[in-house]
């Protein structure tokens, strides 16, 4: 790996870090943890401390209590996975924030979409067969068809029909990126483009 590659990666892996610390999304730690381990890179320690205490929580109740339960990992009665309820509660806004965190760095739209639509892919491809039916692309009803879940060109609609909210996503990118120097936005932008 290259000094490049490298602080692009540790910088990815602080920024994922990140995003757990700020909204307590646990995928964006899970995130966070296995690029570290991927690239040899060291663990965020705010990834570690997590852990740690969820780990020692599970001793400390011989086990009784479980890491899902203790790491908020397992829903509750009746209700859907982390995953799927994190997807219902944000889908529409992380499309937004994301495309406009994308066009703050200088990407249009277009790649903006796409690259939001890869990410969105993922998410979709980790769900479960059941998770997967209840998630519905852009305008599609009832019916929508897995196949078109997350388009390049779904998604652009999705921008181009919320003009209203574009302050507000715009909004949220300035937050995230006003804190970071010149040199660690082109790294951003460099991982978003290698797609790691």
């Amino acid at each position: 790996m290259t000094p490049s590659e490298a602080a692009a990666h540790s910088f990815s892996i602080k920024f994922k870090a990140d995003g757990f610390e700020q909204t307590g999304d646990i995928t964006s730690l899970i995130q966070s943890l296995q690029e570290s381990y991927e690239t040899g890179l060291p663990v965020d320690v705010r990834v570690l401390k997590f852990l740690n205490d969820s780990l020692t929580q599970w001793h400390e109740s011989a086990g009784i209590k479980s890491l899902d339960e203790i790491m908020g990992l397992k829903p509750g009665r009746g209700a859907r996975s982390v995953l799927l309820r994190d997807w219902e509660k944000d889908s529409k806004r992380k499309i937004g924030n994301d495309i406009a965190l994308l066009m703050r760095l200088d990407f249009s739209l277009s790649r903006a979409a796409e690259i939001t639509s890869l990410s969105l892919q993922a998410i979709y491809e980790a769900a479960t067969p059941d998770e997967k039916l209840k998630m519905k692309p852009y305008k599609s009803g009832d019916k929508g068809d897995p196949e078109i879940l997350f388009t390049q060109g779904t998604l652009m609609d999705y921008w181009r029909d919320n003009k209203d909210l574009h302050e507000q996503f715009y909004h949220h990118a300035d937050k995230i990126l006003s804190p970071l120097s010149k040199i660690e936005r082109q790294q951003l932008k460099e991982q978003l483009i290698s797609g790691k």
